[in-house]
């Protein structure tokens, strides 16, 4: 099979009062949270990142999902309910390329970055009154 890295972005929003049980197994790569602070146009910015952890079951996320009702939908999660038989992917599936957060910049020169393909990935975002954070994990098809 061929194998192909993929790049994703995600601009990460923490919802306060989520609680995170210790199963937790071991993920590759930058895991780390950390801060990135700057002054924008007219204020004080900072962007903030947690450490990574990997969660086979988060209860309080299960209720938030069906309190929320999202018209009906069902949610299914490996080894629960319906998919019992289906097992979770192995942690050490996960690899994280890069996980940083950035604030008033992020273009080619300031806070993008440049992935293993070569490609400078970043917003085009100069002297703004923004952040978030850059996030990038190389994926494998098999």
């Amino acid at each position: 099979m061929k194998t192909r890295t993929l790049f994703r972005f995600a601009s990460l929003c923490l919802a306060p009062g989520l609680a995170v049980l210790p199963a937790r197994a071991q993920i590759g790569g930058q895991t780390g949270g950390s801060t990135a602070v700057g002054v924008g146009i007219d204020d004080f910015n900072i962007s903030m990142t947690m450490d990574v952890s990997y969660q086979t079951n988060v209860p309080s996320m299960i209720a938030a999902i069906n309190n929320k009702g999202f018209n009906g939908a069902s949610f299914v999660f490996a080894g629960v309910g319906p998919a019992v038989l289906i097992p979770n992917i192995p942690a050490s599936d996960f690899n994280i390329f890069l996980y940083q957060p950035w604030v008033v910049n992020d273009n080619a020169n300031q806070n993008g970055f440049i992935g293993p393909d070569g490609t400078n990935y970043n917003r085009g975002i100069t002297d703004q009154d923004a952040g978030g954070a850059n996030f990038s994990s190389p994926t494998r098809r098999v």
